[in-house]
């Protein structure tokens, strides 16, 4: 999550110091997803990717509005997805960016630099929320440039912190959440 914040910083000078040192060097698609090839022949455990989703998307993601924070979309629509488009997703979040969730630099009259995701549009102002679920409100009439930024709010580099088999648990949690959820329910009433 810090470097996460640290990475998307509303203050330019931190934000690109955060990036150049915090960010590996990306690789290319091929290298990426060759790593990671085994995720598709290997089963994977959805209680273990729970962990694992608490440990690195839990910081900007929920699931079905549950189990982290609210800043990138809700992971609950991509059980339906094949892994592979998942793996990918996750390894190259440059790649694709969901709609609405397009991480914008505002900078204002007086200097400010502010960044986020826009949660409210409107026409006397904007809303951004930043990593850390704080808002912003910030009146049109007070915005200098209001630009899309050309990377993905979500860090690059999630392949280097996790192995094949936390991958594979991880989509199996994406894919799986509901039987989870039912089974903990289940569980829960039992007792």
């Amino acid at each position: 999550p810090r470097m996460v914040h640290l990475m998307n910083h509303s203050h330019l000078p931190t934000r690109q110091r955060a990036r150049e040192r915090l960010a590996k060097p990306e690789q290319t698609e091929a290298e990426a997803l060759k790593k990671f090839a085994a995720v598709h022949t290997q089963k994977g455990e959805p209680k273990a990717g729970l962990v694992v989703f608490s440990r690195l998307c839990a910081a900007c993601h929920q699931v079905q509005g549950q189990e982290g924070n609210a800043f990138g979309p809700d992971l609950a629509s991509l059980r339906h997805r094949q892994p592979q488009s998942l793996m990918a997703d996750i390894l190259l979040p440059q790649r694709s960016i969901a709609d609405g969730y397009e991480l914008w630099i505002v900078r204002t009259k007086g200097g400010e630099t502010v960044s986020g995701i826009i949660v409210a549009d409107a026409a006397a102002g904007i809303t951004l929320r930043d990593a850390g679920g704080q808002e912003t409100q910030l009146l049109r009439a007070d915005i200098a440039s209001l630009e899309a930024s050309a990377y993905s709010a979500m860090t690059a580099g999630l392949g280097e912190l996790m192995s094949v088999q936390e991958m594979s648990d991880l989509i199996a949690y994406l894919k799986r959440w509901p039987e989870l959820r039912t089974e903990n329910l289940s569980q829960g009433s039992t007792e």
